[in-house]
């Protein structure tokens, strides 16, 4: 079962135990994802784009948003966006039999290392804790949990799923890591990452 809220700045959407919504906040579009424990849904990731008035990119920038609810349970939102002169786009889709939330990210940019985002960042909520386990990450608040792991594309550079910690700031990096071999030529590049959030123990 789905329950998808949406108005013009805002767009909640919950399974049975897994939710994602989608803020408006600046001229950009911030999710988050979180969980139920059986009696409250709790929030454990939030995204991290910059914001309009910073040189820095935390991750794809999405400025325009739309929702597309399908067959089977599935509900997909397609956003584009632009920072500098760095493209996003994003394909995002909520699978409700699955309990899982695929993201599939792109980014078309000059070659200039730095000022465009490859990877997306996520701030881990406070109280939740992180674990590492083998190729993917699982992230627990209290009896909510989800896990969040590189998916493969053929022919484009390994993603990874990775834990920076930086002080207090805990954030979980998903995306290509590594810079693709273009950047340092100096031409343009086109990259795209995958990734997958899902209950643990889920297929």
């Amino acid at each position: 079962m789905i329950d998808l809220e949406k108005s013009s700045d805002v767009f909640i959407l919950r399974g049975d135990h897994l939710a994602i919504s989608f803020l408006h906040v600046g001229d950009r579009w911030q999710h988050r994802v979180g969980g139920h424990d059986g009696e409250n849904w709790l929030p454990i990731l939030t995204s991290e784009e910059g914001a309009a008035d910073s040189a820095a990119t935390g991750g794809p920038v999405l400025q325009d948003l739309r929702c597309e609810e399908l067959a089977g349970g599935a509900v997909e939102f397609q956003g584009l966006g632009q920072a500098g002169r760095a493209f996003y786009s994003a394909a995002i889709r909520f699978d409700s039999a699955a309990q899982s939330i695929d993201f599939d990210l792109c980014v078309r940019a000059p070659g200039i290392p730095g000022q465009f985002a490859m990877v997306s960042r996520y701030l881990v909520a406070d109280g939740a804790t992180v674990q590492q386990r083998a190729d993917l990450l699982v992230v627990s608040r209290g009896r909510v949990a989800v896990a969040v792991e590189p998916v493969a594309i053929p022919g484009n550079t390994q993603g990874e799923c990775c834990l920076i910690i930086d002080g207090a700031v805990r954030r979980i990096v998903a995306g290509c890591v590594e810079a693709p071999e273009p950047i340092a030529c100096g031409k343009g590049v086109s990259v795209r990452w995958r990734y997958q959030m899902r209950l643990p123990g889920s297929p």
